[in-house]
């Protein structure tokens, strides 16, 4: 953490960042400080969900709020498409493809509920599973 902070120092750095969508951790801490500043660029890669903050910044909203403070966005920011820790539709339908029979119980919890549907969809056409999607805070027994 105090690596992380002592960055904020630095005059010019590159920061790489794991958090996903610039939704938490010290990501934001960085951005706060950068956003303002048109010398900084910001880099995002991957696939931002609707409505969290690495989305905002990639559809060009020229204010954020980080940690409850409206933030300016002067820096630039950049898009790198194509990367993502995330397997696809095909390849999550093969990894489900993979189990033997009794398939396991699924549950879909990441992902934008459109696309969600059509995962489940999915599902139940290759596999006869009705895949869940429990709400937010619900409480799954298994």
């Amino acid at each position: 953490m105090a690596a992380s902070r002592s960055i904020a120092r630095v005059r010019r750095a590159i920061v790489l960042a794991g958090s996903g969508m610039c939704e938490g951790g010290r990501v934001q801490e960085h951005l706060a400080r950068c956003l303002p500043d048109p010398a900084c660029s910001v880099i995002v890669t991957g696939y931002q969900a609707e409505g969290t903050l690495g989305r905002k910044l990639v559809e060009g909203i020229p204010r954020v709020t980080i940690h409850g403070t409206v933030t300016e966005v002067r820096a630039k920011v950049h898009t790198i498409n194509g990367l993502s820790a995330h397997a696809d539709q095909g390849g999550l339908l093969e990894w489900v493809a993979g189990f033997d029979a009794p398939k396991p119980r699924i549950f879909l919890v990441h992902g934008e509920p459109e696309k969600m549907s059509l995962l489940a969809n999915a599902l139940a056409r290759r596999f006869s599973l009705k895949a869940e999607m429990p709400r937010w805070r619900e409480t799954v027994v298994v």
